[in-house]
């Protein structure tokens, strides 16, 4: 890229409206928000004080960061000589589906859109239907709030805060977005200084922020590597205890159904086949003299009678 400012002018203007929304430069929404944003920091910190002084530094200092580096995208890409020249001649405008939104969107980024006050976002349409954080939050759940004491007078001692702070944060955002803007074309514009003999003068700060932080090794590293072997442990105890368990409890239970089906066949079944046999030869037995001819009944009665009379005789 660069140099682009030539074949795309539309998409220029329209990128650069957006940047100095972004970077909070007066007479945009951006500059509205932010310094809505960066006040409620300083009020906050001002109230609670200790630690929480850190959080309008970190607020003023992406401020200043943000001016810088979109200065940066919008100088390298739109300004200067192009790096490739065969793209470079390729190029050209948008077509109008694109172009249309990209527009639209630009001139919404003009204060008046949402104040008719270019310093104050709290006059104006915007505020009055836009429900402020004290209207929809209650009271308990709010954490600047719950350390503002008396409890009870958190919103009036916050909002009173927020009003003296607004022309310290709006003076100090501008000197910042101001200074990032001014480094952003020293460096890239005017060539004032050399971007590449910083970085190597702080080689490991940039080292440290052109891999972004080292978070994707991070993110590999523990969270991805450390989950693959959480799962190789899960596995390993599912496929040694778990199942080692299981499969025990299966031998125990093959081996006691073995010993069972043996006690059964042999034993059970044994006894039982015996009475069987035992029933068959006296069912074979009896079976010779049930005839069931009443002539031979009447021969076993009367012989009956003669064995019992020489049985009660002989007593």
């Amino acid at each position: 890229m660069g140099g682009l400012k030539k074949k795309m002018p539309v998409t220029y203007y329209t990128f650069l409206m957006a940047t100095l929304a972004i970077s909070g430069v007066p007479l945009t929404s951006g500059f509205l928000s932010k310094d809505s944003i960066l006040a409620g920091t300083m009020a906050f910190a001002g109230l609670t004080g200790g630690i929480n002084i850190i959080v309008p530094v970190i607020g003023f200092f992406v401020a200043a960061l943000t001016a810088f580096y979109m200065f940066r995208l919008v100088l390298l890409t739109f300004h200067g000589e192009p790096v490739n020249k065969e793209k470079f001649d390729h190029a050209h405008e948008s077509p109008k589906p694109m172009i249309i939104p990209l527009i639209v969107l630009a001139i919404l980024s003009l204060f008046v859109f949402y104040s008719y006050n270019p310093i104050d976002a709290n006059v104006g349409w915007f505020a009055k239907y836009v429900p402020a954080p004290e209207t929809v939050v209650p009271m308990e759940q709010r954490f600047a709030y719950q350390q503002l004491e008396p409890a009870g007078e958190g919103v009036s001692l916050f909002e009173e805060a927020l009003h003296h702070a607004h022309y310290p944060a709006m003076i100090l955002s501008l000197l910042l977005a101001g200074t990032g803007i001014l480094l952003a074309f020293a460096f890239y514009y005017w060539k004032k200084f050399d971007a590449d003999k910083l970085a190597e003068k702080i080689k490991p700060l940039y080292t440290f922020s052109l891999n972004k932080w080292y978070f994707d090794e991070f993110y590999e590293g523990v969270i991805v590597r450390g989950t693959l072997g959480l799962t190789k442990v899960f596995r390993w105890f599912d496929d040694t205890i778990i199942d080692g368990v299981v499969n025990g409890v299966a031998s125990l239970t093959r081996i006691g159904s073995s010993g069972t089906g043996k006690f059964d066949n042999s034993f059970i079944d044994g006894l039982v086949n015996l009475t069987g046999s035992i029933v068959m030869f006296f069912g074979l037995a009896f079976r010779k003299i049930q005839t069931g001819k009443v002539q031979n009944y009447i021969a076993y009665v009367l012989l009956g009678i003669i064995v019992f009379y020489f049985i009660f005789r002989t007593m």
